[in-house]
């Protein structure tokens, strides 16, 4: 069985953080995590404000939808994190953020390839090939691919599915 997974997402409003999170929830609520929570947190201001989610995936009832240590962090936007993780995935400049290497045992800094429409799929992809990668969650490209075809709406669904398989397939 596989452990809980916790991530925390970064951004600002209108970055898609919390679609980006309901996703991923229902990614894993298809691999049999039977306990899903998705919580954000973001300034009153509708665009362009500073908005968190927190992502708990579990086989048991959840103690606490926010993440106090998550195995991922994501940052969409040069946000920096108020909580410390195993692994960073960045996908802005996050040169300003001071002393970033001390939230996170490991970064990675990636840019979005420009093929990827849909930003927050190509985020998606690659988050998912990192908890592969770590043996967080297990999913394989097809699988991934099917999942979505049935989690996404129906709007874009081929570009948002081509996008994701962007971000799946980086190198880390």
């Amino acid at each position: 069985m596989q452990n809980d997974i916790k991530i925390k997402i970064y951004g600002k409003g209108g970055q898609g953080v919390k679609f980006l999170a309901t996703t991923l929830g229902k990614i894993f609520a298809s691999s049999k995590y039977e306990h899903i929570t998705v919580s954000a947190d973001y300034d009153t201001v509708v665009r362009g404000g500073k908005i968190s989610a927190d992502l708990v995936a579990s086989h048991e009832p959840n103690k606490s939808p926010i993440v106090e240590y998550s195995d991922i962090t994501i940052l969409l936007s040069p946000i920096k994190p108020d909580k410390r993780s195993d692994y960073l995935l960045s996908f802005t400049d996050s040169s300003d953020i001071e002393n970033l290497e001390t939230y996170a045992n490991t970064i990675f800094t990636l840019e979005i390839n420009p093929s990827a429409n849909e930003r927050n799929l190509f985020v998606l992809g690659a988050t998912i090939k990192l908890l592969n990668n770590i043996n967080k969650f297990t999913i394989d490209q097809t699988e991934l691919v099917d999942t979505l075809q049935k989690v996404l709406p129906t709007n874009r669904k081929e570009e948002n599915i081509k996008s994701a398989i962007l971000g799946y397939e980086q190198k880390y």
